[in-house]
């Protein structure tokens, strides 16, 4: 028996993850809010590209997720932290709803 083909492995962890994010998407705590379901989308996207999570920076993503200019003063612009509590809220939300709980492997 040959060992299973890694590439292989990795597609369908990736289009399991792709499958959940769609699920969450979808679900009522992400329908009422573009904000949250871009960030999410992007964040998920990044990650399953294969980029190192230490890239993912706050300045990224607001020039990628909400369109600000390259040079925007963060401190002064918090979308990207306030969008980021709010998305941690509703997963932690969708998460917690014993439904979504049970269908967790």
């Amino acid at each position: 028996m040959s060992a299973p083909n890694c590439d292989a492995l990795t597609e369908k962890r990736r289009a399991t993850a792709l499958k959940e994010l769609a699920n969450v998407l979808e679900s009522e705590y992400f329908r009422g809010s573009q904000r949250c379901c871009h960030f999410l989308e992007y964040s998920v996207h990044f990650v399953l590209d294969g980029r190192p999570i230490h890239e993912l920076k706050e300045r990224t993503l607001g020039v990628e997720v909400f369109h600000k200019a390259g040079d925007y003063d963060t401190a002064q612009d918090n979308i990207v932290r306030v969008t980021a509590n709010e998305v941690r809220k509703r997963l932690a939300q969708y998460y917690g709803n014993a439904h979504h709980s049970e269908n967790l492997t």
